[in-house]
């Protein structure tokens, strides 16, 4: 099990070869990580206070493809909340984007996508806050992805990386509570961490420990 580098949507721009939905070369079995840079230029981050994991999610089937239909849908309206962009660069490692989304009259809350009736006024919002955080998420975002030809694996992966991150991401199931139920420092309660190859992208695997390290 292998975590690849970080990639960055702009850049990948044209490279069918490896993102086509259908028959690119990363259309591939595992656990994926999607969320965004917070440097100002918007470029790869650097260091691990410089991104933000917004949704941690498993394809059983195609990576590529499912980062694809959750980041559109998450752009249009269709998908999660929407979260102030100011609020995700100064919480790299506590966004607690799903306890804000569940949180009634957060003012860092733009947007839910609670149905069809929010969806027309989303599509022609003359909301400056969610308009210029739209484009931000458009022009930061980045991903990554664990190889793994297992399903069993993918699941138990899945559920770990669920359980270090709690509600700092959108995509974690059942989890409803921020309480760190499993600790990152303890290679017992979170044995697929240790058994990854992180050589490729030391940044996640240093924002996961500094992401649970913020969680009591």
């Amino acid at each position: 099990m292998k975590a690849n580098k970080f990639y960055h949507i702009k850049d990948i721009a044209g490279n069918s070869t490896d993102f086509h939905r259908k028959k690119g070369r990363f259309c591939k079995k595992g656990v994926y990580f999607w969320g965004f840079s917070t440097n100002e230029n918007g470029s790869l981050p650097s260091k691990e206070n410089e991104l933000v994991i917004y949704y941690i999610g498993k394809s059983q089937s195609n990576i590529a493809e499912r980062i694809m239909q959750e980041v559109t849908q998450l752009i249009f309206g269709g998908f999660g909340t929407i979260i102030a962009k100011n609020w995700l660069i100064n919480h790299p490692f506590n966004a607690r984007i799903y306890t804000k989304q569940e949180t009634i009259g957060d003012i860092d809350v733009l947007y839910k996508s609670d149905g069809l009736h929010v969806l027309y006024d989303f599509l022609k919002t003359k909301n400056q806050s969610l308009i210029e955080t739209l484009e931000w998420m458009k022009e930061n975002l980045i991903f990554t992805w664990i190889d793994c030809s297992d399903n069993k694996s993918i699941i138990q992966i899945e559920s770990e990386m669920h359980h270090i991150v709690r509600t700092n991401c959108l995509g974690i199931g059942r989890i409803k509570q921020l309480h760190r139920k499993k600790d990152i420092n303890n290679i017992i309660e979170t044995p697929f961490f240790y058994s990854i190859d992180w050589s490729e992208n030391e940044l996640l695997n240093k924002w996961l420990i500094e992401t649970n390290n913020h969680i009591l």
